[in-house]
């Protein structure tokens, strides 16, 4: 559909016209249309001349997929956008900046990114000289070191004590016991990085921050270039982030020569679910400030076709802003969200399974049916009865591509080794031997076959200079920083149903939701559910740790735009009694509600204030 062809309602057009010198928050809530808005705005400051070449729009998104949306909207209305308008995510800005400028910090210009996997293997290395618990770790099958870390203390801590020095920038965080080892960990690793020509996801980003911040010259360039900055899902910024583009649209130091560049600012403080990752919803406020900016707030959604829906989603959003639940009247709508409690595991994946049949029956396509869950091993009995009973499903991989690379560790790896022994050839062709000799199915592999086609683009006359190694680099960089697998999925494939977690589907939508697992200790997190962690900690705390729970269990809901469906399961797989999760009882008049004899978790009169 032609974008001249939508009509904006009031909010949406006093963002989108906007004076042009004004910096913008917009306060965009699911389904009311963001990546429309940015798509417009960035065609308004164009069709009006406020940009023109040599100066650039640039726009940052946090992921690949919906800079490629937005690049499509604008240049389909727009075609002369297409030297004026540079949209891409911050860890792809960033990596750009250092190719062209990473010697001037004492880094390879031709370094390789690293995932997940590979900068596991490096700590685990170094940790090992220091700890025996991780000695231990590093001992057991590359498989089994995943599940073993994530419930080692230490290991554990030390990613909380980097994310708060690293991304955070917070240099008078002390974990109190370890600072002293975990500085001398963080310093071996750097330097085995700068050895091997490595970057991982975050030191992309702290050395183009250290780069701009000490290199005035570098630093005017691209504030000359780019004079309107947008950035989409602003909450899920961290603070280095949040620096990068400080430094890019600020006024620095004693220069005058460029003037600070406008911002415009998406975001839903409701929706921020990665401060596990290093990302401050905080960065919100401080943006009004320092950009002064004016908040637009966006109310009207076209997404949901349930009332129910609306209805629920609304009274959770009201909860999250003001710490209780606003008059919302409960209408006597038939459409009311469902939960139910099963009385096994079992039986709640049987539950499910005669829903999905019962949409087929519907002629609802199996890929408008996501079946989600916070922790994704709740979701392995629904995916057994599924693959039992035909029924074609995916898996989507969770949001940095760790779920990618530790699945496909034998291809990245194989393909990795040919590259290092062969100084030519075609990358397709080492990727087609890797897995005929591992057994992967190409044809029958969704992610296999993405896969393969980007790897195969690396093989096309521009890069015939190039050697293998060089090719194979270019692959594992794309497949680390440029793809969000939720997103290209969602777009090509058809007839599956999606299986994910709730982070793997943000920024998704499906005709029906169904979210399982939603009983004590699977959801909300081990935290509130343990009486002992719960009784140590302050009541201020606590509430926090409640909110960002409901922020995920939001963030589930609002992708369902027609269905939601939530279930439990009353006994655990060894039989014990698990009561129903405490997040939903303040909402059980807005739910088609049947507990079978279960009953809420009391830790809800904890949470919410005897209420």
């Amino acid at each position: 559909m032609k974008q001249n062809r939508i009509v904006l309602d009031k909010e949406q057009k006093k963002a989108v016209y906007a004076p042009i010198d004004q910096s913008l928050i917009v306060l965009a809530p699911p389904g009311c249309g963001k990546t429309l808005i940015m798509a417009k705005r960035i065609e308004c400051l164009i069709k009006i001349g406020a940009i023109t070449p040599p100066f650039k729009i640039l726009g940052l998104t946090f992921t690949n997929a919906a800079a490629n949306e937005m690049k499509d909207r604008v240049t389909s209305e727009v075609p002369e956008a297409e030297g004026i308008v540079y949209i891409t995510n911050f860890h792809s800005f960033s990596y750009s900046v250092l190719r062209a400028y990473g010697n001037v910090v004492d880094i390879s210009r031709k370094f390789t990114v690293i995932g997940e996997i590979e900068k596991e293997d490096f700590l685990l290395r170094i940790f090992s000289k220091y700890e025996k618990s991780i000695k231990e770790i590093t001992e057991l099958p590359p498989e089994d070191r995943w599940k073993q870390l994530q419930n080692n203390e230490i290991w554990n801590r030390y990613k909380d004590w980097n994310i708060e020095r690293l991304l955070k920038s917070n240099k008078v965080y002390m974990d109190g016991e370890y600072d002293e080892l975990f500085e001398k960990i963080k310093k071996e690793y750097q330097i085995e990085l700068g050895k091997n020509d490595y970057l991982d996801f975050d030191h992309i980003l702290w050395y183009t921050y250290n780069l701009l911040k000490n290199n005035s010259s570098i630093l005017e360039y691209y504030r000359a270039t780019f004079r309107y900055v947008l950035v989409d899902e602003f909450q899920d910024t961290n603070s280095l982030q949040f620096r990068i583009l400080s430094l890019l649209t600020s006024n620095y130091q004693d220069s005058t020569r460029y003037p600070p560049a406008k911002v415009f600012i998406l975001a839903d403080p409701d929706q921020a679910i990665y401060e596990f990752q290093g990302a401050t919803p905080e960065n919100i406020k401080v943006a009004k400030k320092i950009f002064r900016c004016e908040v637009i707030e966006l109310y009207k959604d076209y997404r949901f076709s349930s009332e129910g829906i609306k209805l629920l989603k609304n009274a959770i959003s009201s909860y999250i802003r003001n710490g209780y639940i606003s008059d919302i009247t409960i209408s006597s709508t038939n459409d009311k969200p469902s939960f139910v409690a099963l009385n096994s595991i079992a039986e709640e994946a049987n539950y499910i399974l005669n829903k999905v049949k019962r949409f087929q029956s519907d002629n609802i396509s199996l890929h408008e049916i996501a079946i989600i869950a916070f922790p994704q091993y709740r979701l392995n009995e629904v995916k057994r009865l599924l693959d039992q009973e035909n029924i074609n499903n995916i898996f989507v991989p969770d949001f940095r591509s760790g779920n990618i690379e530790r699945n496909y560790r034998k291809l990245f790896k194989g393909i990795s080794n040919i590259a290092k022994k062969k100084s030519s050839g075609y990358l397709y062709s080492a990727f087609e031997g890797v897995c005929e000799k591992e057994n992967f199915d190409i044809e029958n592999d969704e992610v296999l076959k993405i896969l393969w086609k980007v790897a195969k683009s690396y093989d096309g006359d521009q890069f015939k200079a190039k050697s293998l190694w060089e090719k194979n680099q270019m692959f594992v960089n794309e497949v680390l920083l440029e793809i969000n697998w939720g997103e290209v999925l969602r777009e090509r494939v058809k007839n599956k149903v999606f299986l994910s977690t709730i982070h793997g589907v943000k920024g998704l939508q499906f005709e029906v939701i169904i979210i399982c697992g939603l009983e004590q200790y699977s959801f909300p997190n081990w935290r509130i559910c343990n009486p002992c962690y719960r009784n140590s900690i302050k009541p201020d705390y606590l509430k926090k740790e409640l909110v960002k729970n409901l922020k995920i269990f939001y963030v589930g809901i609002s992708r369902a735009k027609k269905y939601l469906y939530m279930t439990s399961s009353l006994s655990s797989n060894y039989g014990s009694y698990r009561p129903v999760t405490c997040i939903l009882e303040p909402f059980a008049e807005m739910l088609d509600l049947n507990l079978n004899n279960g009953r809420f978790c009391p830790n809800s009169r904890v949470l919410y204030g005897g209420k």
